[in-house]
Parts: structure tokens; C-alpha cells; sequence
């Protein structure tokens, strides 16, 4: 199975059962553990829920992933996205347009300690401006 973790403001993805974290996170516990070939936690969707519950979807859906199974996270860096705010990179009304919407924030750094927390190996951290791209799988 594929699951997509996602927020009312994101798009579907054919092929994946979604879980609407706008639903709540309740959803996640109907799905089996170890039964995910690939997660994807879509971009923004942790920061549309406070940090606590944020923490929570991901080691609940790291408990889904089986063995040779992978995830994705995206997420917003916190340091790069005030970095460039402090350099004049991005406007306040740049700045305000991606935080309109945000309850919270794991930077990567958090992300990819929790994910070994739960025996995943982070295979890639990409950061592209404010933004980051973790991939992780879970070793035989």
C-alpha cells in the first residue's frame, strides 16, 4: 500500500490512500503497521497541526512503513526561511503568505532525528530554499 499524508489544501495523488490530517489523525490508526511500501508526508501538512500532534503523525506513520519501505517529508527549514526573511531574499508579504497557515514547525534537523528514533535510515536531506525533502527507508 501507498499512503499520502495530507491537509484539505493539498492536491490527491492517484495510486495512494490519503489521510486527511483536516480530518484529524485518528485516520492513521485504521492503518495496518508495517503495511506501507511508501509515505509521503506532503509538504506543509505537519506545520497545519500543532507541534505535539505533528511529532505524533510521523511516528505513527513511520510505524506503517515495512521493511524496504520508505518515506518522504517536506517541510518548511526554519532557518533558512528567517535567513532569508533577515536578508531581504524575501519580502514580509512573502514571508506572512507561507506562514498564513502554519501552527508549527519540525525543522529537518528534528525530522531526521525522529526518524532514526524509529530505525529509519535518512537516505537524502535536500533543502532548497525554505524548503526541505526528506527521504528515509527502513532497512531489512
Amino acid at each position: 500500500m501507498k499512503l499520502l499524508i495530507t491537509n484539505q489544501n493539498q492536491q490527491v495523488v492517484e495510486g495512494y490512500e490519503i489521510v486527511d490530517l483536516s480530518n484529524g489523525v485518528s485516520q492513521l490508526d485504521n492503518i495496518v503497521n508495517n503495511s506501507c511500501t511508501d509515505a509521503v508526508l506532503s509538504s506543509n501538512c505537519l506545520e497545519s497541526v500543532d507541534k505535539e500532534t505533528a511529532k505524533t503523525v510521523l511516528s505513527t506513520a513511520c510505524q506503517k512503513i515495512r521493511l524496504k519501505g520508505s518515506i518522504s517529508v517536506a517541510g518548511i527549514e526554519l532557518k533558512n526561511l528567517c535567513r532569508d526573511t533577515l536578508n531581504n531574499s524575501l519580502s514580509s508579504d512573502e514571508f506572512n503568505n507561507i506562514i498564513k497557515d502554519v501552527k508549527s514547525v519540525l525543522t529537518s534537523k528534528e525530522v531526521c532525528d525522529q526518524l532514526r528514533s524509529m530505525r529509519l535510515q535518512v537516505d537524502t536531506t535536500v533543502v532548497q530554499g525554505h524548503i526541505y525533502d526528506i527521504k528515509a527507508s527502513r532497512p531489512n
